[in-house]
């Protein structure tokens, strides 16, 4: 019985191989491992990845002996980069056949396996978890809000005032607030199925199981979502919200030119501009946002290229921009590691495409989001930001241009309000940057569900179930 008792816990962790989705939930085995252990009981924790995947895990690796890859050939191509938003559903239903060999892993693994922590748009290790007779939880790498409003849809699709047009809004009255949203600022998988779209009917049968998981996983904060979290608690088992999750150091470094050159700037007096890892701006996106940053005089450093960018992709930055703002702007061509950017004290602003894992790294480091949603959960994630008072838009569609005076205009307004003229004024930026740092500091809400989650993870391990 005592070396019952004493059996460590043993964690799968199944991760989308996309880095906006990866990267957190890597980030959170980090934390996992290293949070002191509050029974006395070992933590191991094996990662499913691909070889093209990998490399994403030699950061976590080199600090965690118990931290082990589970190395498989994916049945569809994936890499470092990420996929189009248009793949995640066929890359999600493909990734249903690594569930045979995982199977047969963890019946021949010299160590059982205690429980499963799957990505959300994993929803087939459910069935996995039922085969090994151990607890499911889902990591979801969005906001408690999108999530929510995912569970509304694939329940009940409600009536759109103009059933034919992009723009007819959608209201969701079983939501906190009672939101409505334009039908073209909800993520198409969560919308509702298709005549004859069977892809899209699997995915949501699929998804609609995670319900029935043993517990909820939300890189979020108490503070920030409390209603929603509140809303899904009511529906799931178990929810922990521990974010904003830290992240571990994935990237290269930033570049050295880059932090050398902020280390040259005052104090919150730069904005920061970087769309996503899939974005690479059309030539006329490119001159207003060139233009813009040239008209306002402001200093800036702007990532024209994401990691998940295709190569082959050419970045036009427009001829002679780079000579005319020179000592002024920094121009990245590649990755940079956002959070150091964000967490320098010379940043004060940052126009952003808001996916979840930047809005969670901007609110972290205390700086005015300026919005431009392209598509997914963006849109949600923005209404989050603005109705917190974190941020204003600035343009939003993969296809939007931004117009050049209004944007001078508002980035003018952040940088006074926010920045070295006024400072102390934006009330807002300044008291949720104090909230993330309470959440996440002992004693926090997020601390406190991250330490609840280790012991409930290790308490699987003590029973054996």
């Amino acid at each position: 019985m005592a070396n019952h008792e004493q059996a460590p816990a043993h964690i799968l962790l199944i991760p989308f191989p996309a880095p906006g989705n990866m990267l957190p939930l890597l980030d959170l085995a980090h934390h996992l491992s290293t949070k002191p252990n509050l029974i006395s009981i070992s933590i191991t924790i094996t990662i499913v990845v691909s070889p093209n995947t990998l490399p994403l895990l030699s950061p976590l690796l080199s600090t965690s002996s118990s931290i082990h890859p589970l190395i498989l050939p994916f049945p569809s191509t994936t890499s470092i980069s990420e996929p189009p938003l248009s793949s995640f559903l066929s890359i999600s239903h493909s990734l249903s056949t690594l569930l045979s060999p995982i199977l047969q892993w963890a019946l021949s693994s010299s160590l059982p396996l205690t429980s499963i922590i799957s990505d959300f748009l994993l929803p087939w290790s459910y069935h996995l978890s039922q085969q090994l007779s151990i607890p499911n939880l889902v990591f979801c790498p969005f906001s408690a809000l999108t999530v929510s409003l995912a569970h509304s849809l694939w329940r009940t699709m409600p009536e759109r005032d103009l059933p034919d047009s992009p723009g007819s809004l959608v209201s969701l009255p079983d939501i906190p607030s009672s939101p409505s949203y334009p039908w073209y600022h909800l993520s198409p998988m969560f919308k509702p199925q298709k005549d004859g779209d069977t892809l899209h009917g699997f995915i949501k049968e699929a998804l609609l199981k995670n319900i029935d998981s043993w517990g909820f996983i939300f890189n979020t904060f108490s503070d920030l979502e409390a209603p929603y979290l509140d809303h899904l608690r009511r529906g799931l088992l178990r929810v922990f919200a521990v974010g904003p999750i830290r992240p571990l150091e994935h990237a290269p470094p930033a570049d050295d030119k880059v932090i050398e050159w902020l280390n040259t700037c005052e104090d919150r007096s730069v904005v920061y501009v970087c769309l996503g890892p899939q974005t690479v701006l059309a030539p006329a996106q490119m001159e207003a946002v060139a233009a813009a940053l040239e008209i306002s005089g402001e200093r800036f450093v702007w990532c024209v290229r994401g990691p998940g960018v295709e190569p082959e992709k050419e970045v036009v930055v427009p001829a002679g921009f780079e000579e005319r703002v020179k000592g002024r702007g920094v121009v990245v061509e590649g990755m940079v590691a956002q959070p150091a950017v964000l967490e320098h004290k010379a940043v004060v602003a940052f126009v952003t495409h808001c996916g979840w894992r930047s809005v969670m790294e901007g609110m972290a480091a205390g700086v005015k989001m300026m919005t431009w949603p392209m598509g997914a959960d963006q849109y949600v994630n923005e209404r989050v930001v603005v109705e917190m008072g974190m941020g204003v838009r600035v343009c939003e569609g993969v296809d939007g241009v931004v117009n050049v005076e209004e944007m001078v205009k508002k980035v003018k307004e952040v940088m006074m309000v926010v920045g070295r003229e006024r400072e102390g004024e934006e009330v807002v930026v300044v008291e949720l940057k104090r909230k993330v740092a309470a959440a996440v500091g002992e004693g926090g809400s997020s601390s406190e569900d991250l330490e609840s989650l280790v012991e409930e993870l290790c308490l699987l391990g003590r029973r054996g179930t």
